[in-house]
């Protein structure tokens, strides 16, 4: 797991989450929009300030290979790409 990368579409540098974490059982938004409840296990980002769900490890995976093409970009949050 990487703790620095760079987003390609828009040259943002961006950390897997790190702390301080919602509480476990709080309800957060995910990238393509849906609520979900926060698990210590919750695939994550950090991005122009803010913390990114993702619903599934997948999800990241591919956020992490192709950000303009991952939920992100068609989610209520695609304006943080």
């Amino acid at each position: 797991m990487s703790l620095k990368a760079q987003d390609e579409s828009s040259g943002e540098e961006y950390s897997d989450c790190l702390p301080p974490s919602p509480p476990i059982g709080a309800p957060v938004q995910t990238a393509c929009g849906e609520m979900i409840l926060y698990a210590a296990n919750t695939p994550c980002i950090f991005l122009h300030g803010r913390a990114i769900y993702f619903c599934l490890s997948v999800c990241k995976a591919y956020y992490d290979q192709d950000p303009k093409n991952s939920c992100l970009s068609i989610g209520p949050l695609k304006s943080l790409r």
